[in-house]
């Protein structure tokens, strides 16, 4: 399929133009796959509290807009580390 910005002739079935890298038209779409968000009540993230079986919290650093950051253990690896909810 030619590019429609670059006249670049590509091979069947590519999204994006070998050359330029815009998006050809006839390309077939991508399925859209929605991304699971776990809903927790807030209460559950406590000091000794394990989230998703592997993450025990052990302090809340500091919270804002974006979320809250919490001091974690991370059980299958054995350290510590910052998570993000």
């Amino acid at each position: 399929m030619d590019c429609q910005k670059c006249g670049f002739a590509n091979p069947p079935g590519l999204t994006y133009c070998g050359k330029c890298g815009t998006r050809l038209t006839s390309a077939p779409d991508f399925a859209t796959s929605a991304t699971k968000t776990l809903e927790r009540p807030q209460a559950s993230f406590v000091r000794g509290g394990v989230l998703a079986g592997r993450f025990e919290i052990l302090e809340e650093i500091g919270s804002g807009g974006m979320g809250t950051v919490y001091r974690v253990m991370d059980r299958k690896i054995g350290e510590e580390l910052a998570l993000k909810l």
